[in-house]
């Protein structure tokens, strides 16, 4: 049970093995297993201030890699996509004018 955990038993081996099960068991994406990793690293840099004795096992921590992937590219907008996004709000509204607005704010400044 996770809550039973101590700190002391919260070393790299299990993280890396924790890390290898998200992966290769439950199907998570290499994407996903460095948030995760990430989240550890953070809540590690908390303990570090907590339980100084622990500093050793932190660092072995901190010097797990995060995993290389393809990240795909950002995809731009046609000129056709951008009119009926620009077109969607309902400008008989103030919140419509402001919706508009917003989004010419945002297409303009990329």
């Amino acid at each position: 049970m996770p809550s039973r955990l101590t700190i002391e038993e919260l070393d790299a081996p299990l993280i890396v093995a924790f890390l290898a099960h998200i992966e290769q068991e439950r199907g998570n994406s290499a994407a996903t297993r460095n948030v995760r990793l990430a989240a550890i690293k953070t809540f590690m840099r908390f303990v570090e201030y907590q339980v100084p004795s622990a500093l050793e096992q932190i660092g072995q921590i901190h010097a797990i890699a995060m995993k290389r992937y393809d990240q795909n590219l950002v995809r731009h907008l046609t000129m056709e996509e951008a009119r009926a996004i620009l077109s969607a709000p309902d400008v008989t509204t103030r919140y419509g004018i402001r919706d508009r607005a917003m989004m010419h704010l945002c297409f303009c400044g990329g």
